[in-house]
């Protein structure tokens, strides 16, 4: 029997809940120039961004405890509460190679493998004992990492093909016995070391760009310069950490005054005397850095963008320092950040970027942004379209009244004011190309006190 319900109540649902995605503003990127070598998720040039969810998480991949990827991760696990996840970035660094060896048929039954790699007589492998062709090249690149360590990592692609990463490997196989004596040949590739800073930190943006924040390796003056200027142009938010005796004690020639001069407004520059570099002349991280930069972005990322102002915090594992007026006057005046105590409390300076604004000011603004972009792109592809009238008006100006409140409630404004225009007003050259132009909002900062004056008179 036909069923008539369609006929007598015909129900049609369109969806409008496709929701564009709004960037994140708490996700910290890491950057090191290592050796991938006894990493796992390996780094490669195909894979130069990894996200990892803990310290336990960094441990297990391979890191080494004294590196700068671990003990920046430790720095920002180490902040109550902390950001959950760390992007680690990959700097190529030179001398590193693929070299790939391809069996020409599997081995068969009574095959011998006698082997060297780079003139080491490696043990003798039998098909009998191994048992398949895959499981003899499992045996090779076991016997491979167990001879060389972290200077070469083996593994296998598939059960003809097994690759050498890391060093230069010159790989001699010679098959005996057997029906059948299949040839195993090697050949080696280059891999190209990333020529600076700026190619690095391209390409690991190109391959991942779901990060907002960064810190760096880098401690030479050249290369945070180099670091610096990329951050900038690629609308991130960095902070570069130096323990350079200049910035305290000289009015340039450093860092902090080099990012002021050049008015750099998404860089923040962090003065920590244990950062100072063991030879100026090699870009090696301290063995007593304390990263602070990691440590920073991961207590205050937690914060809702905007919501609180970066001064006053206090750090855990980064230790403090003392310095005379003098020399506190010098940072400031370099829009640098201090780590001191007062009054028996660890906290950070003004918490500025090098072009005087205050961080959260940056955070948040970018945050806004982008949540105004979302919050009027929405209603554009949800709707069949938005009608050139006063009413379609209101639909985008209603969703940015609803970003710009958000703001007020997380306290980045403590004000705001839209206007825009009557459709009538708005001249035709406008209507016939579909844009709405005009549509202005000013908000007031709603900022944060960092000193008072408090004036007090008592009389008999």
């Amino acid at each position: 029997m036909a069923d008539q319900l369609e006929n007598i109540v015909k129900v049609t649902i369109a969806r409008q809940t496709r929701v564009p995605s709004v960037k994140s503003f708490s996700e910290h990127l890491v950057v090191d120039e290592f050796s991938p070598v006894g990493i796992s998720p390996v780094f490669d040039p195909d894979h130069r961004v990894r996200v990892f969810g803990s310290l336990d998480e960094i441990a297990a991949a391979g890191f080494p405890a004294d590196g700068f990827i671990y003990r920046a991760a430790s720095k920002q696990y180490s902040q109550s509460p902390h950001i959950g996840n760390l992007y680690v970035g990959w700097k190529i660094p030179g001398g590193l190679n693929l070299t790939t060896g391809v069996l020409s048929a599997p081995f068969v039954t009574g095959n011998i493998i006698t082997w060297t790699v780079n003139d080491v007589t490696m043990s003798e492998l039998s098909f009998a004992e191994e048992g398949s062709s895959e499981k003899v090249i499992d045996a090779m690149a076991a016997a491979i990492n167990e001879e060389f360590g972290t200077a070469m990592q083996a593994k296998k692609v598939d059960p003809l093909t097994i690759t050498i990463y890391g060093a230069a490997a010159s790989v001699s196989v010679t098959v005996q016995n057997g029906s059948s004596q299949p040839a195993m040949t090697f050949s080696g590739t280059v891999i190209p070391a990333d020529a600076n800073w700026t190619a690095a930190l391209s390409k690991i943006k190109e391959q991942n760009n779901n990060w907002y924040a960064i810190s760096v390796s880098a401690r030479q003056m050249a290369n945070q310069e180099e670091c610096a200027q990329w951050i900038q142009a690629n609308e991130k938010l960095g902070i570069l950490t130096s323990g350079d005796d200049l910035i305290p004690n000289e009015e340039t020639g450093d860092i902090a005054a080099w990012a002021k001069f050049n008015n750099f407004d998404r860089v923040a520059v962090f003065y920590h005397p244990d950062a100072k570099l063991a030879d100026a002349s090699v870009d090696a991280l301290p063995a007593i850095d304390p990263i602070p930069e990691a440590a920073y972005f991961g207590k205050m990322l937690t914060k809702h963008p905007g919501s609180a102002t970066w001064k006053f915090r206090e750090l855990q594992s980064v230790p403090t320092y003392d310095l005379t007026q003098g020399q506190v006057s010098n940072v400031e005046t370099k829009n640098a950040t201090w780590y001191m105590s007062t009054a028996d409390v660890p906290m950070t300076s003004n918490g500025q970027v090098a072009a005087g604004e205050f961080i959260d000011v940056i955070h948040g603004l970018d945050w806004l942004k982008a949540l105004i972009q979302n919050y009027v792109f929405a209603p554009m592809v949800q709707q069949d379209k938005i009608p050139y009238t006063d009413e379609g008006v209101q639909m985008i100006v209603s969703p940015l009244r609803k970003a710009l409140d958000e703001a007020v409630t997380h306290g980045l404004l403590a004000s705001y004011d839209v206007t825009y225009p009557k459709v009538a007003d708005i001249a035709a050259t406008y209507k016939g190309q579909r844009t709405l132009p005009d549509i202005n909002f000013t908000g007031v900062l709603a900022g944060a006190i960092h000193r008072t004056i408090i004036n007090g008179t008592i009389t008999l």
